[in-house]
């Protein structure tokens, strides 16, 4: 029941004329009421999917379905799992291989900069202090040569499986 509108006031406003053609033609009934009604709507989607007892029963169904399906093919699924953890196995090799060829070619470095803050090359009568921390250096070098053959160990055995 829309009031009767012009020719004439169409033709004069076309964005009015383009909402009132919407308003009839989509939004609203002819009586004025709106078709998206939240009632229609509830009761179109209630008829259109099967109902939820029979929903949870398709639910527990496929359960079922995958539990058997993933009892028939496991083996499969157990290849799968121990492909991944020998790549992964692979990756953690390699990553070791490549920080322990990081601390060998640092270990034969020398940075003279570096070795000044322990007491070497500076002037001065710090010949205790220059030595202490010489053996504490040498002591720390001891432990990374024997950390870096522990792995080296680690990586051949890990490599002749």
């Amino acid at each position: 029941m829309f009031p009767p509108i012009e020719a004439s006031v169409l033709e004069n406003n076309p964005e009015f004329a383009k909402l009132y053609a919407t308003l009839t033609t989509s939004i609203l009934n002819p009586d004025g009421t709106t078709k998206a009604d939240p009632r229609q709507r509830a009761g179109r989607q209630s008829k259109s999917g099967p109902p939820p007892p029979l929903l949870r029963t398709y639910t527990k169904t496929l359960i079922a379905l995958i539990h058997a399906l993933e009892s028939k093919h496991s083996s499969p699924s157990r290849s799968l799992q121990l492909r991944a953890a020998h790549l992964s196995l692979a990756s953690r090799s390699a990553d070791l291989t490549a920080q322990l060829n990081l601390l060998l070619l640092h270990s034969n470095t020398v940075y003279p900069p570096e070795l000044a803050e322990y007491g070497i090359g500076v002037e001065g009568d710090e010949a205790e202090a220059k030595e202490r921390t010489l053996r504490e250096m040498a002591r720390v070098y001891k432990s990374m040569k024997e950390e870096a053959k522990d792995v080296k160990g680690d990586l051949e055995r890990l490599r002749g499986r």
